[in-house]
């Protein structure tokens, strides 16, 4: 286990460790946030697999850790390894605030975007290729495998399940991606196919480019709520359950909805409404001129169930996303079958 105290200092924008060295081809970077309250022992549980399963197979990647708030000390004994250095970010909605004050209490309500809130806090290491990395992933082999054979594409992820280009077969209620390129036409811009933000390597310094449009990504995200605000989950889409948000922008925060917003609304291209954060990204990166998308093969990312497929020692691949929801199933996948 990382046991060793990492000592973090808050700032007002990005408060970095002292064990930040100065530069850095390759960085691997984790987002997270913890609501108060509530027991997330889950989600450090699988932050600090996460980090040992990576250091086990490439001991001298560079890691980053994000954290909005204040970071508890289970979190700060993840960073022991010399490679491995804690950001100390503002709250949530303190982020949230900076960029739309006034729409910043309901999207806190759905607590995902902070993931893509932190490329200003990448400027010291300057990295070339950057892999973001939810916590629920495994690493099995070196992640130099990626970085070197996706070098040529800006953005390299997975394809979204059950969309158009899954391996699990096509699910065309899920996201409605006719809908989605219908709707980036009519915003002036050539949408990527649909990709899971599980695992996701920016190369050619791109993340720069992101970083300018934080802005933009937290908008189109609130644009979305809008219309969910107008249009509550029913059928299909109520099956996956209302957003939090939307309903918090429908009732008590109601007064947000004016005319104006209103006809900003963007129409939502998915029956699942926890995609939010990924539909939002997919319009933003759209704005990166002469974009270019690959899927990674399954044979280097596996997602999902496709995480069973081998043993843990067997497994071919760089790193598993394995999706939250099958963390009891991995937890005694990795306790039997190792």
């Amino acid at each position: 286990m990382l046991r060793q105290t990492l000592a973090v200092t808050p700032h007002d924008e990005h408060s970095v460790s002292p064990t930040a060295h100065a530069t850095s081809a390759t960085l691997i970077c984790y987002s997270l946030t913890l609501p108060p309250d509530v027991d997330r022992s889950d989600l450090i549980w699988q932050l600090e697999a996460s980090l040992e399963s990576l250091y086990r197979v490439a001991p001298s990647q560079r890691a980053r850790i994000f954290f909005h708030g204040t970071p508890p000390s289970a979190i700060r004994r993840l960073t022991q390894h010399p490679q491995v250095d804690l950001v100390q970010c503002p709250t949530y909605l303190d982020r949230l605030r900076a960029l739309v004050p006034a729409a910043a209490p309901v999207l806190e309500a759905y607590p995902l975007l902070h993931k893509y809130l932190n490329f200003n806090g990448m400027a010291d290491l300057a990295p070339d290729q950057v892999l973001l990395a939810d916590c629920d992933t495994l690493f099995f082999d070196d992640p130099a495998r990626l970085f070197d054979r996706y070098l040529h594409a800006d953005i390299v992820a997975r394809e979204e399940p059950t969309t158009e280009r899954s391996v699990v077969g096509h699910d065309p209620t899920y996201v409605d991606e006719p809908a989605l390129r219908a709707l980036g036409a009519s915003l002036g811009l050539h949408t990527p196919p649909p990709f899971n933000i599980g695992v996701l390597l920016l190369n050619h310094g791109h993340w720069r480019t992101l970083a300018k449009l934080e802005r933009q990504f937290v908008l189109y995200a609130f644009r979305f709520l809008v219309w969910m605000a107008e249009h509550p989950a029913t059928g299909v889409a109520a099956t996956f359950g209302e957003s939090e948000a939307a309903t918090m922008l429908r009732t008590t925060h109601a007064a947000l909805l004016t005319s104006r917003v209103r006809e900003a609304a963007l129409p939502y291209p998915s029956s699942n409404r926890w995609i939010l954060d990924q539909m939002a990204l997919w319009c933003t990166v759209a704005h990166i001129d002469g974009l270019r998308y690959v899927d990674f093969d399954i044979a280097d990312v596996a997602q999902n169930g496709e995480v069973f497929a081998h043993r843990p020692r067997d497994a071919p691949w760089v790193v598993a996303h394995y999706f939250s929801q099958n963390l009891a199933a991995v937890d005694r996948w990795l306790r039997t079958e190792s």
